[in-house]
Order: structure tokens, then sequence, then C-alpha cells
């Protein structure tokens, strides 16, 4: 009976590593999420690509708690630092998401015309 269980062991280790496999998936899709949002084609579709960036966020934050759960098993254990890499990639998409913020802010002020002064009116 112990062989038994000792066999469970291994199992739960392989399904804890096909966890982390989900990590490289989220990572793939925040890297191109990352670089559309360097290269923004106009302020209005910038500002909906960081949207999809957040989302992919949660993805990513999910798969990371769920990578440490298996402490006890080695190879599962490598598997997650692929995870603090993703989310280094992450914090640059933070950053990156700001870029099209101030790009929308800077085009709002341009756009505004200059209000007219009323004392200027009356001497003309």
């Amino acid at each position: 009976m112990s062989c038994y269980l000792a066999a469970l062991i291994p199992m739960s280790c392989y399904l804890a590593a096909l966890i982390p496999m989900s990590c490289y998936l989220a990572a793939l899709i925040l890297m191109s999420c990352c670089l559309a949002a360097l290269i923004p084609m106009s302020c209005y579709l910038a500002a909906l690509i960081p949207m999809s960036c957040y989302l992919a966020a949660l993805i990513l934050m999910s798969c990371c708690l769920a990578a440490l759960i298996p402490m006890s098993c080695y190879l599962a254990a490598l598997i997650p630092m692929s995870c603090y890499l993703a989310a280094l990639i992450l914090m640059s998409c933070y950053l990156a998401a700001l870029i099209p913020m101030s790009c929308c802010l800077a085009a709002l002020t341009v756009n505004r015309r200059p209000a007219k002064d009323p004392d200027a009116l009356l001497l003309s």
C-alpha cells in the first residue's frame, strides 16, 4: 500500500509541472502586448492596448501563485523562475501604458483653444 501511495506523489509533481506551462503562454501574450504598447499607432488605439495588458497581468499573477504551491517538486520549482522574468516584463508594460496616457493628455491640451479675453473684445 505504501508503494501505491508513494507512486501518487510523483503524479502530483507532473500535474504541478503542467501549471507553469500556462505561464509561458501568458508571457507570450504579455510580450506582444508590451511591444504593441511601445508602437502606438494613435492615442485612442494605444489606450485600448494596455487594458489587455492588465488582463494578461491577472493571468500571470494567478499563474505565479499557482507555481509557488509545488515547493517539494524540484523541476516545478525551477520552472517558476520564468514567472519572475515575466513579472519584470510586466513592470515595463505598466511603464509603457503610461506613455499612451500622457499622449492622450497632450492631445487634449493641444486641441483646446485658448479662451478669449472679454476685456480685449470690449477694447476692439
